[in-house]
């Protein structure tokens, strides 16, 4: 999925799940993180294209880098939620499309391996059919984006200070 996807993705999930703004936060940021590679476009597209969703998109280095960004923080009440966040981005992309524009599948558990986790790659469902689902869900995440836009519910005011925090 592309950011807005990723992100409206873990908006909507933490509305329904009514969590403090901190936690909030975490799950919005968690789910942003794993593509924080693409600076490798610096690069070379070519380059981007071999080496995205390679290390970034591990459960394992992202679950120990969660604990060390909530020690860092000094709160532990966002570490569940950062988890969260970075799980929903990589199983997202396993299970839609990391194969269709970035080649192979993620490494889901490197250090220890280097295999290549894609949902694709494991059925016997045509690469058409993962297509077709992954352009639905970005029209569903846009479409969601422009919804609560249109409510005056914008999925960035959460960034935002109220007025009790400013006093």
């Amino acid at each position: 999925m592309d950011p807005v996807g990723h992100y409206m993705l873990s908006w909507l999930l933490g509305r329904r799940m009514n969590i403090e703004k901190n936690a909030y936060r975490a799950l919005l940021i968690g789910s942003l993180l794993p593509d924080g590679d693409v600076v490798v476009l610096i690069l070379g597209y070519d380059f981007l294209l071999q080496h995205h969703s390679t290390i970034s998109h591990s459960y394992i280095l992202w679950l120990l880098a969660a604990v060390m960004i909530s020690i860092a923080l000094k709160s532990r009440s966002i570490f569940p939620y950062l988890v969260l966040g970075v799980y929903l981005h990589i199983t997202a992309d396993i299970l839609l499309n990391s194969g269709l524009i970035f080649k192979g599948g993620v490494w889901c558990l490197w250090p220890f391996s280097q295999a290549k986790c894609l949902l694709a790659y494991n059925t016997d469902i045509p690469f058409k059919a993962f297509r077709f689902v992954y352009a639905s869900l970005e029209i569903f995440f846009y479409s969601a984006a422009a919804y609560f836009v249109l409510k005056k519910q914008y999925p960035w005011q959460i960034w935002l200070r109220t007025e009790e925090e400013k006093s």
